[in-house]
């Protein structure tokens, strides 16, 4: 009697031990699946990074600031000399009175003392004639070269033909380094596993909820899944012509769906036609190779 005890014991202790292998190899497959949907997620956020890095360096918000620049950086030469060749141009007409002097000779010599009447006259004449003098006399300022005046400074975002810059690496994006994460290694490492454990209890939600359904709802969904990535506007005939079923069992199999907590929103259209979508934030999380790997583990 004892043998065949010691026996049974023994026995028990191997299911046992096949139970926990068994276990074991579910929980390495659950950890496999989890890593893996994290890669995903992974690689869909530096994509969505690379998108937004690349929409930033496309927009032109340094073209106006660039045309302004050269603008400005080829005027200034050339204003100063333009002045001073004006200002020597307009000398001219203080020289017609002396030449028509010289040429004509004075008419009459002008006392001090005025005689009568007609001295009055050659004194205004003279005064006039010099104060219009002093007074028209313009003032030349230097003449300024060009080789004087300090080379106009371009700026380190104009291109010039002479070497080509990759118009990336001026935006602010790619310019500035990412930041560092500041924060300690030990709460790096516990935000991590919150996150992983945050994933996993949504991966086993999911998979709960997608376990409680039959065969033939999953092919509802799965049909659903589909066919709104080939056709935008999937209704109850669409759905029941692929599947060969009527359209009020489609109904049903949908309301069942939903009972069960797997989101299938309606959309009516024109207060008729009724397009069915499932939930992007469900699209969001998993896909529905993940969603079918779930449900069969």
């Amino acid at each position: 009697m004892d043998e065949i005890k010691i026996k049974e014991a023994f026995l028990k202790i191997k299911e046992e031990m096949f139970g926990l292998g068994s276990k074991l190899s579910e929980i390495r497959r659950e950890m496999q699946e989890t890593a893996r949907l994290v890669r995903q997620m992974d690689e869909e956020l530096t994509k969505i990074k690379i998108d937004i890095m690349l929409r930033e360096a496309e927009k032109p918000s340094n073209l106006p600031t660039d045309r302004q620049t050269v603008r400005q950086a080829g005027t200034p030469t050339n204003s100063p000399t333009d002045q001073s060749r004006n200002t020597t141009d307009s000398v001219i007409p203080t020289h017609n009175p002396t030449h028509g002097q010289e040429i004509g000779g004075w008419n009459t010599q002008n006392f001090p003392i005025s005689i009568g009447n007609e001295g009055v006259p050659t004194d205004r004449q003279t005064d006039r004639q010099t104060v219009q003098q002093t007074h028209f006399l313009p003032e030349i300022p230097p003449l300024v070269s060009t080789k004087s005046l300090p080379a106009p400074r371009v700026p380190s975002n104009v291109v010039t033909n002479k070497t080509e810059e990759n118009p990336l690496e001026n935006t602010p994006i790619f310019s500035q380094k990412l930041p560092r994460d500041s924060r300690p290694i030990k709460q790096q490492i516990s935000d991590a596993s919150e996150i992983l454990a945050s994933l996993d209890n949504i991966k086993r939600e999911i998979r709960r909820k997608f376990k409680s359904i039959t065969k033939q709802e999953m092919l509802v969904f799965s049909t659903i899944y589909t066919l709104e990535e080939q056709d935008p506007d999937p209704d109850y005939q669409k759905i029941a012509s692929k599947l060969r079923l009527s359209e009020s069992s489609i109904r049903d199999y949908v309301q069942r769906i939903a009972k069960k907590g797997i989101p299938i929103e309606k959309e009516k259209l024109n207060n008729k036609k009724i397009i069915l979508h499932i939930s992007p934030e469900l699209k969001k999380i998993a896909t529905l190779d993940t969603i079918i790997k779930l449900r069969s583990l």
